[in-house]
């Protein structure tokens, strides 16, 4: 499955921002809702980091 660039972008931006406050702290991202199931809409990027 591609993943939309607007998706990459974001995930990308959140993990650095996360990054810069607590490196390290994030292990792993999950996408959810319409991006995981492959029906994204734009400015719809639902995810959970862990």
């Amino acid at each position: 499955m591609q993943t939309h660039q607007t998706i990459t972008d974001t995930v990308e931006s959140h993990l650095a921002l996360a990054d810069v406050d607590a490196p390290g702290l994030v292990e792993g991202l999950y996408l959810e809702g319409s991006a995981a199931l492959g029906d994204f809409q734009s400015q719809d990027c639902e995810e959970t980091a862990v």
